[in-house]
């Protein structure tokens, strides 16, 4: 629950005055799937972990009128026989039930439990659910739903209504400031940039364990793991860079039949969650974050791997395992281009546009990638110095511990199977030229480095 209180005299009926804390403007997380304010209540649901819809209901105030009226009609002269309560909505046999058992409520939960009356806590009881049939202020059927359609980053980039419409479209700034924002009616939408709520009255984003500041682009307090990223300050959001990362939240780790999967201390077999199971699967883990995946040992997250090409993306100059395609289809170079065009640029054509100086070709690599670019690379398979292939980048790997890039992923046209073309990888030789093993147990090094249209 996050407070807003202030100390007050309170009047219960039937009793002598208390003094307590009355909540303004609080909010109660009861769970992930309910939010309630003094204002009314917000359900969420969500596939896996991402949140697809939140379904909106008032009601909170009604409640609060409705019990105001109990107590200062309990307490007045006004019979209940009258004409007033015969033409109302409510029955005296009704009402004297309904009262003590809101009140029972009232002396158990809140002062017996509590010792305080925050409003927020008395209006999360099921009285909305339990008194559905007491109009005028009976519980709605909750018509009100939103739609959420996120970006790559799980950011809130269309909302729509239960009939479909768009009532708002959002767009950001790399480090989450609001760039575009569009309404179409008075609701707006809290669950914004990667998905967290941003709080109203600060402009804070709220991820659970710390606020972020989009309009400064840092954390507002430390990394509780900033021991595991001595190459970063304790305050950088997303290792600086917010465009392709998302801040997974971390806890040997568990998996279920569906692949989700937490990491918690110990090495139980199984551990139940929320009714279901989840299998022990040793130390290591490997989560994809759209185009990044990190990898674990343990709840330390050791390295990250950034994707700008995808295996839908492979081209292959092979009709069959010894076979090349006819004509320009069976070039090695023409496929790598059409790959190197999936991730949204274009390699140039020409020798003159060759990187041949191996620290140059890494940095150009390296460019391409923080751009979201792949890049044509020419390599060496016979070990006479000079490219007879081509290949295309098509990740990084960098070690989260020093910080250093370790690798890159490459896909190889020269096979007529996918697993065996997307499956490669350049390393660091001892002289700092890049070379890889391919799906043939064949060595790759790389000789020059094709630059792209964009460069």
């Amino acid at each position: 629950m996050r407070p807003n209180p202030t100390y007050c005299p309170i009047k219960v009926p039937r009793r002598h005055v208390r003094y307590g804390e009355t909540y303004v403007r609080a909010t109660l997380y009861a769970s992930p799937y309910l939010v309630a304010t003094p204002k009314g209540y917000t359900k969420h649901y969500y596939a896996e972990s991402e949140r697809v819809a939140s379904r909106t209901g008032s009601g909170m105030d009604s409640v609060n009128l409705f019990l105001s009226n109990l107590a200062d009609y309990r307490e007045s002269s006004v019979s209940l026989n009258s004409p007033v309560w015969q033409e109302s909505w409510i029955t005296e046999e009704d009402f004297l039930a309904k009262y003590d058992t809101i009140e029972r409520q009232l002396d158990h939960v809140v002062y017996e439990c509590l010792w305080t009356y925050p409003n927020v806590v008395f209006d999360s009881l099921n009285i909305l659910y339990s008194y559905a049939n007491l109009s005028p202020y009976q519980h709605e059927n909750e018509p009100d739903c939103y739609w959420y359609h996120p970006d790559h980053l799980g950011s809130s980039s269309w909302i729509t209504f239960s009939d479909g419409k768009a009532v708002e479209h959002l767009h950001y700034l790399p480090w989450g400031e609001d760039f575009v924002r569009q309404r179409s009616t008075d609701w707006h939408a809290i669950y914004t940039f990667s998905a967290k709520e941003k709080d109203t009255e600060t402009g804070y984003s709220y991820f659970g364990a710390r606020y972020y500041s989009s309009d400064l682009s840092v954390w507002l307090s430390v990394d509780p793991m900033a021991d595991k990223y001595p190459m970063f300050s304790p305050y950088v959001y997303c290792a600086n860079n917010p465009v392709k990362l998302v801040d997974p939240n971390g806890e040997d780790w568990y998996e279920n039949e569906n692949g989700a999967g937490f990491w918690q201390e110990g090495n139980a077999a199984t551990v139940e969650r929320n009714g279901e199971i989840y299998h022990n699967i040793g130390a290591n883990k490997t989560i994809r974050y759209g185009n990044v995946s990190i990898s674990y040992e343990q709840n330390e997250p050791v390295s990250m791997t950034e994707y700008v090409l995808n295996p839908e993306d492979f081209r292959t100059q092979m009709s069959s395992p010894t076979t090349k395609k006819e004509g320009k289809e069976g070039n090695c170079f023409v496929q790598a281009g059409y790959m190197v065009a999936q991730s949204g640029t274009t390699s140039l054509g020409g020798t003159d546009y060759d990187i041949s100086d191996s620290k140059a070709g890494v940095d150009y690599i390296n460019s391409q990638i923080d751009r979201g670019f792949s890049t044509r690379v020419h390599v060496d398979r016979t070990g006479d110095g000079k490219g007879d292939h081509w290949v295309a980048i098509s990740s990084r790997t960098t070690n989260l511990r020093t910080g250093k890039v370790e690798s890159f992923g490459f896909y190889d046209p020269g096979t007529s199977h996918k697993s065996n073309g997307i499956n490669n990888i350049f390393t660091f030789n001892s002289n700092g030229r890049l070379q890889g093993i391919n799906y043939s147990d064949k060595l790759y090094t790389v000789v020059n480095v094709r630059k792209n249209i964009n460069r």
